[in-house]
């Protein structure tokens, strides 16, 4: 099982279904996500649509390949406007959580607690704030916004890192605020 159905299967821990069931009712979601962070999917940006790209290094020296624009990729650094697309980015995922979560007779609050953690979760796992190891090493994930699709340039943070996890609450707090009931 991959690091992000692990953080949607950890937000599920409250919920007594069995684990098939949860697997069935997971497969959706997991999918969403995965062609977002895949850009497969295109992000609703402020300023257009814009294409997340997540890409894994399994050693430094492949973080500092991808980094350095060796695998084809000129990477643009701009802290202020990674920041606005990471925001973007961040707001789809929580509105794909909580859709995914939509059928779930529960009352709000836990609702609202479930989307929180499970995009949590997704998040640290995004940004490296969680250890993801494979045989070969630790994975050092790299996340990039490409803002014009097939092009060979794409927007990043200097190190390649996101920080999401830390406007989690926030947003989720801010979206079921503005959602109407």
């Amino acid at each position: 099982m991959d690091a992000l159905a692990q953080s949607v299967y950890y937000g599920l821990r409250h919920i007594q279904l069995p684990r098939s069931q949860k697997e069935q009712w997971c497969k959706p979601l997991l999918g969403e996500i995965h062609d977002i962070l895949s850009g497969l999917t295109s992000v609703a940006g402020r300023t257009g649509a814009i294409q997340a790209l997540l890409m894994l290094a399994t050693d430094s020296a492949a973080r500092d390949r991808i980094l350095g624009g060796e695998d084809g990729i000129q990477l643009v650094i701009n802290e202020s406007r990674f920041d606005y697309a990471q925001m973007d980015l961040l707001c789809q995922l929580v509105d794909i959580v909580d859709r995914g979560v939509a059928d779930l007779e529960m009352p709000q609050t836990k609702i609202i607690e479930i989307v929180t953690e499970i995009t949590f979760g997704i998040c640290c796992d995004i940004d490296g704030s969680t250890i993801i190891s494979t045989p070969r090493g630790r994975i050092l994930p790299i996340l990039a916004f490409a803002e014009d699709v097939g092009g060979t340039q794409a927007l990043t943070s200097s190190g390649g890192q996101s920080w999401m996890h830390e406007y989690v609450h926030g947003v989720v707090e801010e979206y079921f605020a503005e959602r109407p009931s």
